[in-house]
C-alpha cells in the first residue's frame, strides 16, 4: 500500500513539472523580454508617500492655516500586529548586547526575552495614555486605525494582477505573491504633534517601548489661535461615509509594459485620515487635500542585478485665499473684549456677532463670540460640542434672529416705491397705535418714559432718525402682507444669500400660504419694525444694504477671493429720489441729536450712516455659571400624559424661558460714498443704540487704523511702537 501511494505522488509530482515545464517554455519564447524580471528576479516593495494639505490665506497674503513640521510618537506595525518574527528578531538584539554563552542558556534567555518584549507590548497602549494625557480607548482606536490602514492597503494591492497576459486565452494574469509593503514594516503614527518633554521621555526610555519611535511629521498650525475659528474651521478623522465615497486606491505598481505605475486613486482617504469638519476647512476640502505619492522598490533577488526604484511624487493640496482680513478681526475682536463692548444693559457679558462687509460683498471680519483656540481643538471638542449656553462652535453671523428695527430703511424704500407714503405723508406719535389701547403696539420713546413722551407728527426722514414704531407700525399696516414679504424677499432676507459657509436663511411668511385676514394684517404691521414672523441674520442684512446702498443692485456676500458668483441678480428698481431719501435717514440716526445711534458715535470725525434695531425675542435662561434654569410648572410628559422621569429618578422640566431684547446696528461709511458695512448683533444685549453701536464704532475705528478708511480719528503709528502680536502679521 505505502508504494502505491508513493508511486502516485511521484506521478503527480512529475505531471506538475511538466506543466510547469511547458508553462515556463511558453513564457520563454513569447514574453521572454517583458515579464522575466517581473516574475523571476525581483520582489517588489511598495510603500506612500505621505502628501501636505494646502495652505489657508487671508486677503493680505497672510497664512492662516497651514502645515509645519513637527514630531510624533509612532510604533511599528509589527509590534501592534504582533509579528513573531519581529519580536524574535527584537529579542536576539538584547541578547546579543547581554553576552550569555552558552547555546542552552542562550536558547533559554531568547525566550524569557521574547516574553519579555510580548509583555512590554501588552503594556504599552496603557503607559501611552498616561505619558500623552489620553485614554487607553483613544490609543487602542489608534491601534485600529493603522489595522484598518494596511488591510485596506493590502486589499488594494492584491487587487491589481501583478502580470498582465497578452490575451491569449491560456496566459492569465499571475499575483507575485512576494509583494510586500513598506507600511508592513515601518512606524505608524499614535499621539501626533507631542511636545518637547513626551518625545524627551521616550527617547530616554525607548528601550522599555518596543516598536515605540519619535518620527518627522507635520500638523495643522492655526497661526491666530481664537481668531476666526468659526470661519476656519476645523480637522477631524475621516468618517466612514467620506471614506465610502472617495476611498484611496493603490495604483497597479507592476504589470505595464514600461514598467510605469498607473491607476488608483490617490486622492483618497485612509483610515485614519484627517478631513475638514467644519468652516473653509471642509468647504474647500477638495482643494485643500493633496495626492500622495507611490515608491516601489523593485528589490533584486539576484546580487549581480542591481536594485530599481520607480515613485510618483505627491501632489501637496492647493491653496485658498479669503477676503478675509485676520489682522482686522483679531484688533476688532481684542477691541471689544479690551473695552468691555460685550457688556449688556443687564451688566452681564453677552454673546455677539460682527459682520465687516465691502459694497461689492467681500467679507473683511465675520465675528461670533464665544470663540475657542483652533490649535486645541482636539482636547477641546468635547466640550465645544455640550456648551448649550456659550454655543462656541456656532457662527452667530450667520444664525437668524429677530431684526427689529433695522428693517425700517428697507420697508421705507419698499413703501415710497410703492406710493403707499411719500416724502410728506406725515404721521402723528401719540406712543401707541390703536386708540384706547396704550399697552400694546407702542412706541418705544413711550415705554422708555412710562407714557411721558411721544414723537407728535413725524415724516419719512425723521421717523427713520428717531426710530419711531407708530410710523412704522402704520406703513407695514397700510403695505399690508404680501407688497411687505415681496420686498423682503427682494432685498434677500428669508432665503439663501449664497453665501459660500452653512448659514440659516432666516423666515418670513410664505406668500402663498392661506392666513386669516386679521392675523395677516396684524402681521404685517408688526413687520414694519421687524417683529413678528421674520428672522434673518447678520450677513443677510449686511447684503440687503449693500443691495439698498447700490440703488437694488443685488449683493451676494463672499469670503472666497475667487468669487464664482452665486444666486441669479433679482435686482429691484430704487428711484434715486427713493434713495436719497431713506439715506438722509439714515445720516441722521448718527449725525442728528435726535437719532437713535447719537451718542456712541459723537465724536467721531469719519462720516458714519445706519440704523439702530431693538427687537423683542424669547430665549432660555441660564444662571450666572450658563447653567439651565428649569422651570418647574412646565413638567415634561410623556404621549399618555404621565411625567417624564430622569436617570436620577427626578421629573424632567421644560427650560425656563424670558423676554429680552437683541441689539442691533447696521451702519456703513463713509456716509457720503459708501464703501464698507459693519453689522453688529448681541444676543439679549438691549437697546440697538446703547449695545451694539459702540461694538460697530470700534470696528469703524479698525477700518481707519486699517486704511481701508480715512484715518480721521485715530493718530499715525508710533514708529517706536513694539508690533501687535496679533495684527503685526499683516
Amino acid at each position: 500500500m505505502l508504494n502505491r501511494r508513493l508511486v502516485v505522488l511521484f506521478c503527480v509530482i512529475v505531471a506538475a513539472f511538466l506543466a510547469l515545464s511547458l508553462r515556463l517554455g511558453h513564457m520563454q519564447v513569447s514574453q521572454a523580454d517583458q515579464w522575466r524580471s517581473e516574475l523571476d528576479t525581483f520582489v517588489h516593495r511598495a510603500s506612500l508617500i505621505e502628501t501636505s494639505r494646502g495652505t489657508i490665506y487671508d486677503r493680505q497674503g497672510v497664512a492662516i492655516a497651514r502645515d509645519v513640521p513637527c514630531y510624533d510618537l509612532a510604533i511599528d506595525y509589527r509590534a501592534i500586529a504582533m509579528d513573531d518574527a519581529w519580536i524574535k528578531a527584537v529579542a536576539q538584539k538584547r541578547l546579543a548586547a547581554e553576552k550569555v554563552t552558552g547555546r542552552d542558556a542562550r536558547a533559554r534567555r531568547l525566550a524569557e526575552l521574547q516574553d519579555q518584549i510580548a509583555d512590554q507590548i501588552d503594556a504599552e497602549p496603557a503607559a501611552i495614555a498616561r505619558v500623552c494625557r489620553l485614554t487607553t480607548e483613544d490609543v487602542l482606536a489608534r491601534y485600529n486605525e493603522i489595522r484598518e490602514k494596511i488591510a485596506t492597503l493590502k486589499q488594494n494591492l492584491w487587487s491589481h494582477p501583478y502580470v498582465k497576459g497578452n490575451g491569449n486565452d491560456d496566459d492569465q494574469p499571475t499575483v507575485n505573491t512576494d509583494m510586500v509593503l513598506k507600511e508592513e514594516v515601518s512606524p505608524h503614527t499614535i499621539v501626533p504633534n507631542i511636545p518637547d518633554d513626551v518625545s524627551f521621555y521616550f527617547k530616554r526610555n525607548i528601550d522599555q517601548y518596543p516598536g515605540l519611535t519619535i518620527i518627522d511629521s507635520r500638523r495643522r498650525e492655526y497661526r491666530f489661535n481664537d481668531v476666526a475659528c468659526q470661519v476656519i474651521g476645523t480637522l477631524r478623522n475621516v468618517d466612514a461615509d467620506a471614506f465610502k465615497k472617495d476611498p484611496f486606491d493603490m495604483p497597479a505598481v507592476a504589470g505595464a509594459a514600461d514598467g510605469s505605475i498607473h491607476g488608483g486613486n490617490l486622492h483618497g482617504y485612509l483610515p485614519g485620515d484627517l478631513m475638514g469638519e467644519s468652516g473653509i476647512e471642509k468647504l474647500k476640502e477638495d482643494v485643500l487635500r493633496g495626492d500622495r505619492g507611490v515608491k516601489v522598490k523593485d528589490i533584486a533577488a539576484d546580487s549581480a542585478t542591481p536594485d530599481a526604484e520607480r515613485r510618483i511624487d505627491p501632489t501637496p493640496g492647493g491653496n485658498v485665499q479669503l477676503t478675509l482680513d485676520i489682522g482686522l478681526q483679531a484688533d476688532i475682536q481684542n477691541a471689544i473684549r479690551e473695552k468691555h463692548l460685550l457688556r449688556g444693559e443687564d451688566g452681564k457679558d453677552h454673546f455677539a456677532a460682527l459682520v465687516v462687509m465691502s459694497l461689492d460683498g467681500q467679507v473683511l471680519t465675520l465675528w461670533s463670540s464665544e470663540t475657542y483656540n483652533l490649535n486645541q481643538i482636539d482636547s477641546l471638542r468635547g466640550t465645544l460640542i455640550r456648551d448649550d449656553y456659550r454655543r462656541p462652535l456656532t457662527n452667530r453671523a450667520l444664525q437668524g434672529y429677530t431684526p427689529g428695527s433695522t428693517v425700517k430703511p428697507l420697508v421705507a424704500s419698499a413703501a415710497l416705491s410703492e406710493n403707499v407714503i411719500t416724502p410728506a405723508t406725515t404721521v402723528v406719535c401719540n406712543g401707541y397705535l390703536f386708540p384706547g389701547k396704550p399697552n400694546i403696539f407702542r412706541c418705544a420713546i413711550y415705554e422708555e418714559t412710562h407714557g411721558a413722551q411721544t414723537h407728535g407728527p413725524l415724516q419719512v426722514v425723521d421717523a427713520l432718525a428717531e426710530s419711531c414704531n407708530i410710523f412704522f407700525y402704520t406703513v407695514g399696516r397700510d403695505m399690508g402682507m404680501d407688497r411687505m414679504v415681496q420686498w423682503f424677499d427682494a432685498y434677500g432676507l428669508g432665503r439663501d444669500s449664497g453665501f459660500e459657509l452653512p448659514e440659516q436663511n432666516g423666515s418670513i411668511p410664505d406668500l402663498h400660504a392661506q392666513r386669516d385676514p386679521d392675523a395677516a394684517l396684524m402681521e404685517s404691521t408688526q413687520m414694519g419694525i421687524g417683529q413678528g414672523p421674520i428672522t434673518v441674520t447678520p450677513i443677510q442684512m449686511a447684503a440687503a444694504y449693500a443691495t439698498l446702498l447700490q440703488a437694488g443692485q443685488p449683493v451676494r456676500p463672499h469670503i472666497i477671493a475667487e468669487d464664482t458668483g452665486g444666486l441669479p441678480p433679482r435686482r429691484i428698481n430704487l428711484a434715486p429720489e427713493t434713495l436719497a431719501l431713506v439715506r438722509q435717514g439714515m445720516d441722521r440716526v448718527v449725525a442728528s441729536p435726535e437719532g437713535t445711534a447719537y451718542k456712541p458715535f459723537k465724536g467721531i470725525k469719519l462720516p458714519i450712516a445706519g440704523k439702530t434695531g431693538s427687537a423683542t425675542a424669547w430665549g432660555p435662561v441660564y444662571d450666572d455659571n450658563g447653567n439651565p434654569v428649569w422651570d418647574t410648572s412646565h413638567p415634561e410628559k410623556n404621549p399618555d400624559g404621565s411625567p417624564k422621569i430622569g436617570p436620577d429618578g427626578q421629573p424632567l422640566y421644560h427650560q425656563a424661558t424670558a423676554e429680552g431684547t437683541h441689539a442691533w446696528f447696521v451702519g456703513y461709511a463713509p456716509a457720503g460714498k459708501p464703501q464698507y458695512i459693519v453689522v453688529a448683533m448681541m444676543e439679549f444685549g438691549g437697546y440697538g443704540g446703547s449695545w451694539a453701536a459702540p461694538m460697530a464704532r470700534e470696528a469703524f475705528l479698525q477700518l481707519e487704523r486699517h486704511n481701508y478708511l480715512p484715518a480721521l480719528d485715530v493718530p499715525p503709528p508710533d514708529p517706536q511702537a513694539p508690533p501687535n502680536a496679533v495684527g503685526s502679521a499683516r
